[in-house]
C-alpha cells in the first residue's frame, strides 16, 4: 500500500494563516516591497544601522499579526498609523516615482518604534501595505 500524503500549505496559499485555520488570512495585513524606493536622497536605506532594520522588521511582524481594518480604527500612539497629508510634507507631490494610478491611492505612515527610528511611508490597497519609503530621520515631516 502507498503512503498517504498530507496536504501541506504551499507558499502563497492565502487560505491558511499561521494558526492553520482556513478563511481568516484574508483579513490580516500583508506588507509588500514591490514599490520600495531606496534611491530617493531623503530616504536612504544603505546608511541605516542594523538596529534600525531590526526594529523595522519587528514592527512589520507586529503589524502583520493584526487585521488591516484595526489599523484605521486604532488610536494607539505606539503605531502612529495615519494618512499622509502631502501638503504638509517636504514632498508635496507625493510618490511621484509611482505610476499615475498608484499616486491616486491614499498614502499612510506608521512608526517603526514608539520612541525612535522614524516612519515608514506607503499606501494601502485592500489589505496590502506597499512600503515606498523608510524615513529614519523624519524627513517627510521636517
Amino acid at each position: 500500500m502507498g503512503k498517504l500524503k498530507s496536504r501541506r500549505p504551499r507558499h502563497g496559499d492565502s487560505r491558511i494563516e499561521a494558526t492553520g485555520r482556513e478563511g481568516e488570512a484574508e483579513e490580516f495585513l500583508v506588507v509588500s516591497f514591490k514599490y520600495f524606493d531606496d534611491s530617493h536622497p531623503k530616504f536612504p536605506v544603505a546608511q541605516s544601522a542594523d538596529r534600525y532594520l531590526i526594529s523595522f522588521l519587528v514592527r512589520l511582524k507586529h503589524l502583520c499579526g493584526r487585521r488591516a481594518i484595526e489599523l484605521h480604527l486604532d488610536g494607539s500612539t505606539a503605531v502612529r498609523w495615519h494618512p499622509i497629508n502631502w501638503d504638509e510634507t517636504s514632498e508635496v507631490n507625493g510618490f511621484t516615482q509611482l505610476p499615475e494610478s498608484l499616486r491616486q491611492q491614499r498614502a499612510y505612515q506608521f512608526s517603526v518604534s514608539q520612541t525612535e527610528y522614524g516612519r515608514v511611508h506607503g499606501f494601502l490597497i485592500d489589505r496590502t501595505f506597499f512600503v515606498v519609503w523608510l524615513d529614519r530621520n523624519h524627513s517627510l515631516y521636517p
